[in-house]
């Protein structure tokens, strides 16, 4: 279920809640890159990892009302097995219109996506990883590397490879969850959507 109409005309802040740094200072990157008029980004690190946490949060912040849209941003490959309080977490983000943008098995899938379409199955992180450094030397997860580097506007120029690459993956992705997969696409193009809006 959306917003009402007069929230949308009110105010356009979109809330991306992130399991984790890398993601967040992403979105940072994006955010300090992209200016549109009329729409604030707000990228905020869970204080947990957990998606139960994470869904929790989203569930809350949505519920603030502060928000145009609200998106989960998590790395499928440590959320394999979910409980029964998960799926009903994620039944009622989904019923109050919470998006989601996950990746499997990590959130690097989509910067490597930015460069090739990544293989169809990654056993751990680490291969995706080591994938990422033919095509970004000293790649590293750590906070510090992070903050050296403007990931988005470093890989702005190849960014509509990546929103193909993981459309493709998406669609291979459909009837095997265990499949390579980023819905981070989702976001980017949402974003666009928006910036074609106001200009």
């Amino acid at each position: 279920m959306g917003r009402r109409s007069k929230k949308i005309e009110l105010v356009r802040t979109m809330l991306i809640i992130t399991e984790g740094s890398t993601e967040k200072l992403y979105f940072d990157s994006l955010r300090e890159c992209l200016r549109i008029p009329g729409l604030t980004i707000v990228p905020r690190e869970a204080k947990h990892s957990s998606l139960n946490d994470i869904l929790k949060n989203a569930l809350a912040s949505y519920d603030e009302d502060a928000y145009e849209s609200v998106w989960v941003v998590f790395d499928r490959d440590t959320q394999s097995h979910y409980s029964e309080k998960t799926r009903t977490l994620i039944a009622k983000a989904k019923r109050k219109g919470i998006l989601f943008a996950d990746s499997m098995p990590c959130f690097e899938i989509w910067i490597l996506a930015h460069f090739c379409l990544p293989q169809a199955y990654y056993h751990t992180q680490e291969q995706v990883e080591d994938q990422l450094k033919r095509h970004i030397p000293g790649y590293a997860k750590e906070i510090d590397w992070h903050k050296r580097h403007s990931l988005y506007r470093e890989l702005l120029p190849s960014l509509k490879n990546a929103i193909t690459h993981g459309k493709a993956l998406t669609a291979k992705a459909e009837n095997d969850i265990q499949k390579t997969n980023t819905l981070v696409w989702k976001i980017i193009e949402n974003i666009q959507q928006k910036r074609s809006c106001s200009g």
